[in-house]
């Protein structure tokens, strides 16, 4: 699995998504955690967007989007090194 990359109109997208999850936040919401975790790492910041994968996963276990995303984000880390 290559690195993570991704058109900035995809981008401009989960900013505004996470925004809207930021405008009514939800700390229960693992949307709101695959939201963020996406923006963190389109933005190229896979370290600290694990956490967030990891509490969507916690959260609701089957979100499959966000353990696909979680490979993504450790694969991008092992590239780093």
């Amino acid at each position: 699995m290559g690195p993570f990359r991704c058109p900035r109109n995809i981008i401009r997208s989960w900013l505004r998504a996470l925004a809207a999850t930021l405008s009514n936040p939800n700390p229960d919401s693992a949307e709101a955690h695959n939201n963020l975790e996406l923006a963190l790492l389109a933005s190229g910041k896979a370290w600290e967007s694990i956490p967030e994968f990891e509490a969507a996963l916690r959260l609701k276990p089957v979100l499959q989007v966000a353990s696909e995303n979680l490979r993504r984000a450790q694969a991008q880390l092992s590239l780093d090194r």
